[in-house]
């Protein structure tokens, strides 16, 4: 039995095309259908896995290793990371250290280390905190992120018990819509277990279906004229009437 090699070109172009938004390399080769479907299948798996989970499924801080098979996706996955970071996340500062807003570089330092997702009862504020370096003596002004728990007289506003302030309990899902409702919600919640880990699933599988995408729009076949989409080149067709 005789095997058959499909001959290739080379396109650099095409293939970084791909890698930049997937369906755009088969688009640079005149393959414009297929370039249509490409971008709906895996841009719609991506978004799909960000519609399941949230933001929160697009994390290279936390999700490192998810999200390098998500970075190959490209400039989307990228775009999606860097709101998630600098939009949602916030550092979460101690009470004691909000009263005066007066922190120590340090401090600042340890802290910024691991930004997160606000929790329910806790607000995302952008503040001015005042860092003072013990050693010099100067202080220098910096603008965070800042996660803070509610007061009691934020919880009293929206017609909460107060004492919700010093409850670190979950607030129930009447409690947070009332939060939502006076403005006082954080900007998204992550979601938790299998819905956030279907969700990064998804959006994984994406970035991993873009390579084979890649490679295609890198290494497209040769194709000799005449020859239709779905016949292979290089295999002469059997003339009519001819044996087999």
């Amino acid at each position: 039995m005789s095997t058959h090699h499909t001959p290739t070109t080379f396109s650099p172009v095409a293939g970084l095309a791909a890698l930049i938004l997937p369906g755009a390399g088969h688009f640079v080769l005149g393959q414009r259908g297929r370039a249509a479907a490409i971008a709906a299948g895996v841009l719609g798996l991506f978004f799909g896995g960000l519609l399941i989970g949230g933001i929160d499924v697009v994390d290279s801080r936390e999700d490192r290793l998810w999200f390098i098979g998500q970075a190959l996706i490209g400039p989307v996955a990228f775009g999606v990371d860097y709101a998630h970071q600098t939009h949602f996340k916030g550092v979460y500062i101690p009470p004691e250290i909000l009263v005066n807003k007066k922190i120590s570089s340090r401090q600042l330092a340890l802290l910024t280390r691991s930004p997160r997702s606000a929790g329910p009862g806790e607000v995302r504020e952008v503040m001015t905190l005042q860092v003072v370096d013990p050693h010099q003596g100067q202080a220098a002004s910096v603008t965070i992120p800042v996660l803070r728990r509610l007061t009691a007289q934020e919880f009293a506003s929206a017609g909460l018990s107060p004492e919700l302030d010093e409850n670190q309990a979950p607030l129930t899902r009447a409690e947070m819509s009332a939060l939502d409702a006076k403005g006082l919600g954080p900007p998204n919640r992550k979601s938790l277990s299998k819905v956030n880990e279907l969700g990064t699933l998804f959006a994984t599988i994406a970035g991993m279906l873009n390579i084979i995408v890649i490679l295609d729009a890198l290494f497209p076949p040769i194709r000799t004229p005449g020859t239709s989409p779905g016949t292979s080149p290089g295999i002469p067709e059997t003339a009519p009437g001819a044996a087999a």
